[in-house]
């Protein structure tokens, strides 16, 4: 993946609330490690 396309699907994870800019690490919110655990690990964006 290209720099940009990661940073388009970052964006993406972080306008639904399942992502978040952390001290210049990404890391998945309560939402997003809820929603990971219930499709056992694979999410479709």
């Amino acid at each position: 993946m290209t720099e940009d396309s990661v940073r388009r699907v970052l964006t993406r994870l972080e306008a639904r609330g399942i992502a978040e800019n952390a001290s210049a690490s990404w890391q998945l919110t309560a939402r997003g490690r809820a929603l990971w655990a219930s499709k056992g690990g694979s999410y479709t964006l």
